[in-house]
């Protein structure tokens, strides 16, 4: 079908873009061949078909731009830019090396999770634009004199032999402002006992550190959970330390689901330039205390009486029971 082998050069056209071959072009050729009948059989029509890449010279990375102002919210982009502006050398699109569309992602999340880890709890990769352009810029300048024009002619060639790309990363316009704000970690509070079907208004909390306990049963050490909680009130919020927390109450294998969930803080602000708290409520579900488990073993075995003959064989049974306690001494000790 010729409509398949079209469709593959353009699918290969596509890809060849994502790598950085802008200019890349796929063709493609065929040719019928027939098979002779051989006794009595029907003669066979096969296609041979030849792709043909032409990838040209890849476009390489020239400048990399982070824009992220905005005339709407001036004050809450400031924060974002030094970010982004601090951490330049650690970029992934560095100048001189083939861009690629791979590449790009990786860079946009890198941002990501650098302003994650800086308060921004609502950002995400959707909120960046990456924008690369081709163009030669001083061609557009009606300015140049006749001798100008001409170096600058004779440069624009040379880029076509060894084309490079100006990479803009720009913030989504017409954002809301709470994507653009930081947040430090307000009131911490772990339900350690939660079930979903359970009403947990009237419970009482305990207070461990700087974290609020609300359990129905005393199945857990107060301090013991305290120390697997690293987000900090008062601090400002670190999806590290979100990260950090789940995986160590995961780990500990006592819960059976275990969920962290923000929570918008209700009190005001005592000044306008203060910076906003989020509240997080930890939903821990248990898993069933006590686990059982048996295992049946069988052995057999020949034994010799001679080299020649065999006395008999000889069959054993083990039966193996088990008791495991998932949270030993009310610290999750297994």
């Amino acid at each position: 079908d010729t409509g398949y082998a079209r469709q593959s050069a353009e699918n290969m056209d596509i890809y060849l873009k994502t790598i950085g071959f802008y200019n890349g072009k796929t063709t493609y050729n065929y040719r019928i061949d027939t098979v002779g009948a051989k006794g009595g059989s029907a003669i066979q029509y096969r296609t041979t078909t030849t792709f043909t890449v032409n990838t040209g010279p890849p476009f390489r990375i020239d400048s990399i731009a982070f824009e992220f102002k905005d005339t709407a919210y001036p004050q809450l982009t400031r924060g974002l830019q030094h970010l982004a502006d601090s951490t330049r050398p650690q970029t992934l699109l560095q100048r001189g090396i083939p861009f690629s569309e791979q590449l790009a992602i990786q860079e946009m999340d890198r941002l990501v999770d650098l302003f994650r880890n800086h308060g921004y709890v609502n950002f995400s990769r959707e909120h960046l634009v990456l924008e690369a352009d081709t163009f030669f810029l001083p061609l557009l300048n009606p300015f140049l004199d006749p001798f100008e024009r001409i170096a600058v002619l004779q440069e624009a060639q040379k880029r076509q032999q060894n084309p490079q790309i100006n990479i803009y990363v720009k913030l989504r316009p017409n954002l809301p402002a709470s994507v653009l704000q930081q947040y430090l970690v307000g009131d911490i509070t772990v339900y350690p006992d939660y079930s979903a079907t359970a009403d947990t208004s009237g419970l009482e909390s305990v207070r461990s550190g700087v974290i609020n306990i609300r359990s129905r049963e005393d199945k857990y050490r107060p301090a013991f959970i305290a120390q697997h909680v690293y987000l900090q009130p008062g601090k400002l919020y670190r999806l590290n330390d979100v990260n950090r927390t789940f995986s160590d109450l995961s780990n500990l294998g006592t819960w059976q689901f275990i969920k962290i969930e923000p929570r918008a803080n209700t009190m005001l602000q005592q000044h306008p330039s203060d910076t906003p708290r989020i509240d997080f409520d930890l939903l821990l579900a248990p898993g069933k205390k006590y686990t059982f488990s048996t295992d049946l073993e069988s052995v057999f075995n020949q034994t010799q009486q001679s080299a020649l003959a065999t006395a008999g064989n000889l069959i054993g049974f083990g039966l193996n029971l088990g008791i495991r306690n998932r949270n030993f001494d009310r610290q999750g000790i297994q």
